[in-house]
């Protein structure tokens, strides 16, 4: 009983002097982020703020899933079954059930445990002990997690295994984007083909028309020579052209879980113009909703909970064992029950579990403040973008007008050409010149794509992965499963 009572007063004294630890469940980035940022991020095309469609209304945002935003019932599709098929998606769900089957270990780690043992062994001994002696016991061990050890172990492995979800729902993000540009890619390589194809034919009707000023004596050799070399340098682009059109499909086939076989798995329609105006402003929140946010706040949890069990260890734990032996020997024999409670108090360690704790404690400061890298690297990113989505537009717009002024250069200069007022080389550099820009005028189009795809990753596009169907993905535990009967009793 005294010693009861010295155990006791041992712990009121520790419990006196040091308190328990405190974790934060909401995890913020560093305070001067959010003063020195007031995230108006805006950008708006003062050419078509009347009637232009807000692609990013964070009211009514999280109700869609990003990519439908492009009006493609077939990307739309290519994006569904990608989420179903793809086998990065499945490894990140087989880790996701990993971390539920610890965190569930955790949880049972709090309750009694009831183990059978049982022993026969023959006995040949002196005083005249003989014959077989045998013995079988329950017992009943359950330590008392009074300061909580044991529960900051399982909210430590509750918030790892939320971490393992929202890594789940960036994969996720991520696969669809990138399942978007290569989408769009292929698009624009097959629009580039057909513009070479155009280019190609124009140019052998020019060549027609010079071989015959040639032959009338109108034009040189050298004409004939330039307007060759152009074409062939047209031509010398299709290769190219075909390669990375097939490294896009083989890619297309990975990502939606499928053997590359170097097909078309479409038939790509002309790249649009898609014009959306980003009028309206980023607030912190919006970007704390990006699932790689939302991942690294809950590692901070996780690793704060971490500190707690450190420092938990450091108080004396309790134990409960109880016994029940059927023994059965020559000389005696009988049920034995006994109960027994025990205590285990740390009195010298030589600093080994302060130093836990302070170890743990630099883990959290770490990654708390990579928590705060991330996010300031998030509003950069959506600084970027919106600054690089108004520049593009801006060139695209220039580009445009270049094309038109060098389509009727070409005109012009194949006009004085055909009247023998110039020689052919005007004509032959307005040729090269409007080739090349409208290529460029192709590809910056698709790079305008890329960039919108970008900006709705950069935000956290939603993917419509509910808790529900995630949990349909992922089996349950035990606990779950009678945790949520429970739920439904009641």
């Amino acid at each position: 009983m005294k010693i009861g009572l010295i155990y006791t007063a041992i712990c009121v004294l520790f419990l006196n002097s040091c308190g328990m630890h405190s974790i934060n469940y909401e995890p913020k980035v560093d305070e001067k982020l959010l003063e020195e940022n007031n995230y108006s991020l805006s950008l708006s095309d003062s050419s078509s703020k009347e009637g232009a469609t807000k692609l990013m209304d964070f009211n009514s945002y999280s109700k869609d899933v990003w990519w439908q935003s492009f009006s493609d019932e077939r990307l739309d599709q290519f994006i569904s079954d990608g989420l179903k098929s793809n086998y990065d998606l499945k490894a990140a769900l087989a880790r996701i059930t990993k971390a539920r089957y610890l965190r569930s270990a955790s949880g049972a780690q709090r309750l009694p445990t009831l183990n059978a043992r049982g022993n026969y062994q023959e006995v040949d001994g002196g005083f005249g002990i003989q014959g077989p002696f045998t013995e079988a016991a329950l017992t009943l061990s359950w330590e008392l997690d009074i300061f909580n050890r044991l529960g900051y172990q399982r909210t430590q492995l509750l918030f790892a295994e939320k971490a393992t979800e929202e890594d789940y729902e960036a994969l996720r993000l991520t696969l669809s984007s990138e399942i978007a540009l290569t989408y769009f890619r292929i698009i624009e390589i097959n629009n580039r083909l057909k513009l070479l194809d155009k280019q190609i034919k124009i140019g052998n009707e020019y060549l027609n028309v010079i071989r015959l000023r040639f032959k009338e004596g109108y034009s040189s050799k050298v004409d004939v020579l330039q307007q060759e070399s152009q074409l062939l340098n047209l031509k010398s682009q299709i290769p190219r052209a075909n390669e990375e059109l097939r490294v896009q499909q083989n890619k297309l086939d990975i990502l939606l879980g499928e053997t590359p076989d170097g097909k078309e798995r479409f038939v790509p329609k002309k790249l649009m113009n898609y014009s959306f105006d980003y009028s309206v402003g980023v607030p912190s929140e919006l970007l704390l909703s990006r699932p790689d946010l939302r991942a690294a706040s809950a590692r901070v949890v996780s690793q704060d909970a971490a500190i707690g069990s450190a420092f938990a260890d450091r108080f004396p734990s309790f134990s409960i064992t109880g016994n029940l032996i059927n023994r059965d020997v020559p000389v005696y024999g009988g049920v034995i029950k006994n109960f027994t409670g025990g205590v285990l108090l740390p009195i010298i360690d030589f600093g080994r579990r302060r130093d836990l704790v302070n170890s743990n404690e630099a883990d959290y400061k770490a990654i708390l403040d990579e928590f705060s890298g991330t996010f300031i690297n998030a509003v950069a990113e959506v600084e970027n973008l919106l600054y690089q989505i108004q520049q593009r537009k801006a060139l695209i717009v220039t580009l445009s007008k270049r094309r038109d002024v060098l389509d009727e250069t070409l005109y012009q200069a194949t006009k004085r050409y055909k009247k023998g007022i110039t020689d052919y080389l005007p004509v032959l550099n307005a040729i090269e010149s409007l080739n090349e820009t409208e290529i460029l005028l192709l590809s910056e189009r698709r790079s305008l794509i890329e960039l919108q795809v970008g900006l709705h990753k950069a935000i956290g596009g939603h993917t419509h992965q509910t808790k529900a169907a995630l949990d349909q993905s992922v089996p349950n535990t035990e606990a779950d499963e009678k945790a949520k009967s429970v739920e439904k009793e009641k």
